[in-house]
């Protein structure tokens, strides 16, 4: 079925705007009926920062992110928080993640923090946990519950097989091509806080989900996949509107799957 913008914003209740500029902006609308309620909040995505020696880092990636804040500081009227959607470093050194995060404090407004996969796979996310956030939370605004996961977790067996070094590991993930062919997912852990966690949402309260990769299954090769993306939208499928809104594959995407739109905000880096 074809909706137009003003039914669409009706039906799901987010809109993302101007998306192909390396900052998003997202407005979530209640309708006619609750205007005075609407809001909006930013996105920006995988800056992927790569440190290469003392102070020295790729300079044209940290642009691309440089760029998104000075032109997310121009918003007005200024969104309410903004969301960061992962693969803040490239490699996941504490050198890249600081100097993004220096960036991102200069972004005027309440940042929240989706973890990517070029944060994790160095450390399991461990300087994520105590620099950045939790690696997977939820919280409430304005009438609307958001749920930041988790999404680029894979099986034990390669997450903790005998590597020659962590960075031996990140280089692995850090592959377009995955060829070791261990393809992302929430995880059982996680898909049991998930449940716990929107059995105290009601089922006509809009529900966003941010998550790094698509919580759907598009392209395995490339990773863009997540393997146990239909036990989420299983958890999902009661509510009356929910939106996904991911980063990781760096181009503009849209799918509708039953009650789910999914939404894909592009990069700051490589885009």
């Amino acid at each position: 079925m074809k909706l137009s913008r003003r039914s669409f914003l009706k039906t799901t209740g987010a809109a993302l705007m101007a998306g192909a500029l390396p900052m998003g902006l997202v407005k979530v609308a209640f309708g006619a009926q609750n205007p005075a309620e609407d809001f909006t909040f930013g996105y920006i995505s995988d800056a992927h920062i790569q440190h290469i020696k003392k102070k020295e880092f790729v300079r044209n990636w940290d642009m691309g992110l440089i760029r998104a804040v000075q032109e997310a500081n121009l918003l007005t009227p200024r969104p309410d928080f903004f969301m960061f959607g992962g693969d803040l470093a490239q490699l996941g050194k504490k050198e890249e993640l600081d100097h993004g995060l220096e960036i991102m404090s200069k972004l005027r407004g309440k940042v929240h923090y989706v973890i990517g996969e070029h944060d994790y796979y160095l450390d399991l996310g461990e300087y994520w946990q105590s620099k950045i956030s939790p690696l997977y939370y939820s919280f409430d605004h304005k009438g609307v519950h958001f749920v930041v996961l988790n999404s680029i977790l894979t099986y034990d067996n390669w997450t903790h097989k005998k590597w020659d070094s962590p960075m031996d590991r990140m280089l692995a993930m850090a592959r377009l091509d995955n060829p070791e062919g261990s393809p992302f997912m929430v995880g059982e852990k996680q898909i049991q806080w998930l449940k716990k966690d929107l059995e105290k949402v009601r089922k006509n309260m809009p529900v966003i989900v941010f998550s790094h990769s698509p919580i759907q299954k598009i392209y395995k090769g490339w990773n863009f996949w997540t393997e146990d993306a239909e036990e989420v939208q299983a958890l999902l499928k009661p509510f009356n509107k929910v939106t996904v809104i991911y980063g990781h594959v760096h181009q503009i995407q849209y799918n509708q799957i039953g009650n789910i739109s999914f939404h894909a905000v592009m990069a700051t880096a490589w885009p």
